[in-house]
This record gives C-alpha cells, structure tokens and sequence, in this order.
C-alpha cells in the first residue's frame, strides 16, 4: 500500500502519542544539584577562609565557632564537586575544578591528622588525665571507672562539683590521691556553675599560680616517676560564646602563663575551648606541640556539643614545650557528658 504523504511511520506515531516527563524532571535534578553545589562551596569557601585567615574569627561568635569545623572543609568541598559535575553540563562542569583544588587544600591541612609512630618514652614519665564532667552531670560511676583504668599520676576535673566528688564511686578513688588543689562547685546535683577545677595528684604537688580567669585554671609543679619536677597547667579558658574579646582574652592569659614557665619541662591539659584551627589556639600553643598530634594518635575529637551527639571536634588537648615528649595520648567516653576525657603520656626529655 502506498504511504499517504505526511503521515508519520508507526514507531514515530508511538513516540508522538507517549508523553515524556524525562525532560523537565532532569531539568529539576540538575537544577537541585546546582543549587546544592552553590550551598556546600558557599560554606567550603567560609572554612577555607576561617582556616587560612584565623583572625577573621574575631569579628565574631558565629565565625569564631564556624572556625572549630574547618576540617569539615574537605567534605563540603568534596560535595560540592560531586553535584556540580551532576548538575552542570558541557564546559561548566569546569566549574568543578575549584572545588577539587579546595578539596586539596583542606586535604593538605588535614595531613596534621593523620596517625604516626609514637616516639619512644624515657624513665622520667607522667600520666594525666583530664575530664570535664558537665557541670558534675555526668555519670559519676563511669567516670570512676574510666579514670581508674587510666591510672594516672594526675587528675584534672573540671566544671566539678561537690555531688559529683561525694558519691562513693569517686570518693574512693580519689582517696588514693592524697594531694589536691583547686575546689569543687557547692549546690545541688545538676547545678550549672562551669567555674570550678580540682586537681589530684598521688605525689606531692605545689600550687604555683591561678590565673586570672572566668573559670578556675592553676599552674602547679608535681614530680616524674623518678622524682623530676614538672610543672602542670590545668587550664580551662572561656569560650567564645560570651563574646570573642573575652575569648581571645583568656587565651592571652593562658599564654603568658606558658611565657613565666617556659623554661619548666611543662605540660598544658585541659578543655581549651578551641580546636588547632581556632583563632586562640595558635595563642596558647605558641611555643608548644600538641601531644595528640606528636603521640602519633591522630584525630581525637572530643566534643560533639550534646550528650547525644558523636565527639565532632577536639577542643581537649595536652600540649608540652620541647623539654617533654608526648609518647601517648587517648580519649574515654562518660556518659552524661559533652566532652571525652583525655589522658596523656609524657616523659621528660
């Protein structure tokens, strides 16, 4: 049969006759994906430079606790590529270029994180711990029983409280550290005071300072297994939720008490309120090295800021001047409690 002029084949008919909704709905994935993209390089770019330009942190809260997340970088980054290379199409997947190149920088940055071989100890060595209990809210018999099996020469509590040291379950552990400064917060169980530090030692132990500060920080000297003198700061500086002046001014604090004693084989412990790419951090490590990092432990993030959330960063840290070598460094969990404590091994050098 002759074909009528015009008219279309079969399968064309069958083609014209079934809609097609595949255009405008890949229209709308790339278009998700674009604005996605957008979304995770807009924050990328604000860690990117939060993270080379720490000073920015200062202008105010919000960056100054943007700043805590930079390692988060390399994910948003990462992420960013991914849905740029899903969105765009022809030369504008170009655009994924500066997301790789971000990418690799806070890969580069995040190199500090990786594990390595601890250095090897020598006879002169210490053991610290150091917990922040949440205002003494945390589970007290964990607590207990996590700070028994670090077995530590010295033990730095805080945000303490009275309820939290009388239970049975500490009281009797903390019966075999004869030595002590620093004081406990009074009120009831859950009482939200932050400012208190207790220091406990099983050698002797000499009160050498307190600093100037919101919450209670203390320099003190205390001895190695073989009797070498060590001088311990327990520090606990403000956060910068009051505001960065009052942050960077408890850092500055921090750090002259470093400057008096840097001659001192000397250790830093505590809950610094700052992750290494915080603003205040470069403050009060100057002349230090981080004991995480030179232990070989790797990222060790401590505070998730929720007793129902992973640690997210590490704002817990031990730090020592070059006449003390960090050789361990680990994290235990309490429930109840923001924070991981940690517990470091040092030796003098």
């Amino acid at each position: 049969m002759e074909r009528i002029r015009g008219c279309p084949q079969d399968g064309a008919t069958d083609r014209l006759r079934t809609p097609t909704y595949s255009g405008p709905v890949v229209r709308f994935r790339r278009s998700l994906s674009l604005v996605a993209a957008g979304a995770c390089a807009a924050a990328g770019l604000l860690l990117t430079l939060l993270g080379a330009w720490p000073h920015l942190q200062f202008a105010h809260r919000v960056l100054a606790m943007a700043g805590a997340f930079v390692p988060y970088g390399a994910l948003l980054w990462a992420l960013a590529g991914v849905f740029t290379l899903v969105g765009a199409a022809g030369r504008w997947r170009l655009l994924a270029l500066p997301c790789a190149l971000g990418l690799a920088l806070h890969l580069a940055w995040a190199a500090a994180y990786l594990p390595g071989t601890p250095p090897q100890p020598t006879a002169s060595t210490l053991r610290v711990a150091a917990l922040n209990t949440l205002y003494g809210k945390s589970d007290v018999t964990v607590a207990a029983q996590r700070l028994r099996e670090a077995d530590a020469d010295v033990i730095v509590l805080l945000e303490v409280s009275d309820p939290f040291v009388e239970t049975p379950a500490l009281a009797g552990l903390l019966d075999q550290y004869p030595y002590r400064l620093g004081r406990t917060a009074s009120g009831k169980v859950g009482y939200d005071d932050a400012s208190a530090t207790l220091v406990v030692s099983r050698r002797p132990m000499t009160e050498l300072a307190q600093l100037d500060s919101a919450f209670d920080q203390f320099v003190l000297r205390t001895s190695t297994v073989d009797g070498r003198d060590v001088t311990v700061l327990a520090v606990h500086p403000m956060n910068m939720v009051p505001g960065t002046a009052l942050w960077r001014r408890e850092a500055e604090t921090v750090a002259a008490a470093v400057r008096d004693h840097r001659t001192d084989p000397l250790v830093v412990i505590g809950d610094l309120n700052a992750t290494r790419e915080n603003a205040t951090y470069p403050i009060m490590a100057a002349g230090l090295t981080d004991a995480a990092r030179q232990s070989g432990a790797g990222w060790q993030p401590t505070f998730g800021g929720s007793t129902a959330l992973p640690p997210l960063i590490a704002i817990d840290h031990a730090l020592v001047n070059d006449q003390v070598v960090a050789h361990g460094f680990s994290t235990f969990a309490v429930p109840g409690s923001d924070h991981r404590g940690i517990v470091v091994d040092v030796s003098l050098r």
